[in-house]
């Protein structure tokens, strides 16, 4: 997963964090870390980007982002159709 290109797939988000990503842009994952004060989550993983200041929990990774190369077939698909 380190290294690999992701893309934001959150349209219309309702969680505030997630505003400041954008639909369809790129994040390469730069590094898996785990929070310091993870009693507090879930799920202690979180998800850091290159050139981003944001990152991710782990908990919500998929639910906003998706593989580049999923994210152009899934695409490709719905032109298809």
């Amino acid at each position: 997963m380190v290294g690999e290109i992701f893309v934001f797939i959150g349209e219309n988000v309702t969680v505030e964090h997630f505003k400041n990503f954008n639909y369809g842009e790129q994040y390469r994952v730069k590094s898996i870390d785990v929070l310091s004060d993870s009693d507090s989550y879930e799920s202690s993983g979180v998800i850091i980007f290159e050139n981003c200041k944001w990152g991710c929990l782990h908990m919500y990774f998929d639910k906003y982002f998706v593989n580049l190369e999923k994210f152009r077939d899934n695409n490709i698909n719905k032109i298809i159709k």
